[in-house]
């Protein structure tokens, strides 16, 4: 895929304060749990605090008989009230692995791309001015997230119960260093969920 890098409306944007200069929960929580909700034709999430609380959601947009005509998927993170945050695109690409976060306004926030090295895979969420690195055991849902080196995050896979394992649905939970602004803490979400996408690619191959 190829796109014209100087072009403005190609290049990350930060993304707009949410309600008015207020936060969201969901991104000044250090430590979510995020659970799979998958179901035939939609891939959402349950995003909760520690106490059991839903600060946020992701959920596939549009209808079954859309996604299938138009090649591409997307889905809607919004916080516990419904506002939406993030919208993650899953362009047609021919398996490049290559999505999208989109402001709500609809103007680019950041690139997830899945990269490829000797012996292993990451991925990087590129947003304005910043290079994020997953690295680990990113398909056993055991990784960091790294800026420069630094770790913004840590992702681990939890025991959803053995029914949810049975049906494929993940349950992981994620530990933001106290420190991580909220765009990142946002791309970084937005980085999960289109890893959780290459993954279920990959199991289907």
């Amino acid at each position: 895929m190829s796109e014209n890098t100087n072009d403005p409306g190609h290049q990350p944007q930060p993304t707009p304060e949410t309600s008015q200069g207020a936060s969201a929960p969901l991104l000044t929580e250090n430590t979510l749990v995020v659970q799979q909700t998958r179901s035939f034709m939609s891939n959402d999430f349950e995003m909760q605090s520690q106490d059991g609380r839903v600060l946020g959601r992701v959920l596939t947009t549009g209808s079954p008989a859309g996604r299938l005509l138009k090649g591409n998927r997307t889905f809607d993170l919004v916080d516990g009230n419904g506002n939406l945050l993030l919208k993650i695109v899953d362009p047609f690409d021919f398996g490049l692995d290559r999505y999208e976060l989109l402001n709500p306004d609809g103007s680019l926030f950041a690139h997830v791309q899945k990269q490829f090295s000797f012996m292993r895979k990451r991925l990087t969420i590129e947003l304005s001015g910043l290079t994020l690195e997953l690295e680990g055991s990113l398909f056993e849902y055991d990784f960091n997230i790294t800026v420069n080196g630094h770790v913004a995050a840590r992702v681990a896979r939890e025991w959803g119960g053995l029914v949810a394992g049975l049906r494929g649905k993940s349950r992981y939970g994620v530990n933001f260093d106290p420190g991580a602004p909220e765009p990142v803490r946002l791309a970084m979400l937005g980085g999960l969920v289109a890893l959780d996408l290459i993954r279920a690619k990959d199991a289907r191959n």
